[in-house]
């Protein structure tokens, strides 16, 4: 069940791994040329799922999956993989 309490701790995830893809300029993934670009995306996607489009909640589980945008676009640290791991198991929840 997606709860008010867990959508605020869901966007509120999202929005910290938004600030950290935006750290990030290079690479390619089969749908984006650059991060820049799949920044630019994600940044759309989150404000759609701020106004309440549960749509959105798709484009993100797709992108963070292994071996999909997250991973092509940023970095294989702790960190980046700590980000999608999270945010994914939540989104896992919410389907």
């Amino acid at each position: 069940m997606f709860t008010r309490i867990r959508a605020k701790q869901l966007i509120k995830d999202i929005e910290e791994a938004e600030v950290y893809l935006s750290q990030f300029s290079g690479g390619y993934s089969g749908n984006y040329i650059c991060a820049t670009e799949f920044h630019k995306d994600f940044k759309e996607e989150l404000e759609k799922l701020k106004n309440g489009d549960k749509k959105s909640l798709k484009m993100f589980y797709c992108w963070l999956l292994p071996t999909c945008e997250w991973d092509d676009l940023t970095d294989s640290s702790e960190e980046s993989l700590n980000i999608a791991n999270n945010i994914s198991s939540q989104l896992e929840d919410i389907k």
